[in-house]
């Protein structure tokens, strides 16, 4: 037991498994470790970088690609993104509506529900509904999607399969993790929200970059000499 904890591995089992992983060629998994109240604080600040980096690993694994290009091309096409979120979730989607701000993406966001729902009722089509919720089940968020969705716009969500948001959606991407302390799983949650709305953010970045160098190139007579960069560019600020 020893030898293990000194390896950086919980116990026999987990070193097999890694052992295995590794002669076999194959990735190694990053366990899922609980918070004990008596752990010391290096033992939780490995156990909570490791439990983000297994979560995230595993998004990655199950991501559906034709999901995901769906979602890049329909927040592309829209007219107006509305973002969608309670509880903790809300830092998630004030975050993507920043970002969508500064690709040129009209969009809105409200933390209020009942100004969520007021906003959504104004929703045209050719509008997205951007929602972002971990269960998919809490009922003034499935409400304000159907208001949304009675208006013409289309829903874009990003939760649990099989939850009752996911079955209103246009196009799901999926983000499932295990159910274990409450205390803890709202964080990597969160994280992994905040991960999948950058990918999209950099897949809307790519391809609007990808256009305008393109138009860039045809006009090359115009430029008088200026460099075309294929660099991604974000507006705003970074602090």
């Amino acid at each position: 037991m020893r030898f293990c904890r000194s390896i950086g591995v919980q116990g026999l089992a987990d070193f097999k498994l890694k052992l295995a992983s590794g002669l076999t060629g194959g990735a190694i998994t990053v366990a899922h470790c609980h918070v004990e109240i008596s752990d010391s604080d290096a033992e939780l600040a490995r156990k909570v970088l490791g439990n983000n980096a297994s979560a995230a690993l595993a998004m990655r694994d199950m991501l559906d690609v034709k999901a995901l290009t769906a979602a890049i091309e329909l927040l592309r096409g829209a007219q107006r993104v509305e973002l969608l979120a309670v509880g903790s979730a809300r830092v998630v989607a004030d975050d993507m509506q920043h970002k969508l701000l500064n690709l040129g993406i009209v969009s809105s966001f409200f933390a209020d529900p009942q100004a969520q729902e007021m906003s959504a009722a104004m929703l045209k089509p050719g509008d997205v509904a951007l929602v972002i919720s971990r269960s998919g089940a809490l009922p003034e968020l499935l409400r304000t999607v159907k208001v949304a969705q009675g208006c013409g716009a289309r829903v874009l969500a990003i939760t649990a399969s099989g939850s009752p948001l996911a079955k209103l959606a246009d196009v799901l991407l999926t983000l499932n993790h295990p159910e274990g302390n409450l205390n803890f799983v709202p964080m990597i949650v969160r994280l992994l929200q905040l991960m999948m709305l950058d990918i999209l953010s950099v897949g809307l970045a790519r391809r609007d970059t990808a256009q305008r160098t393109s138009a860039a190139q045809l006009e090359e007579g115009q430029l008088h000499g200026m460099r075309i960069s294929g660099k991604l560019k974000f507006g705003g600020h970074l602090e």
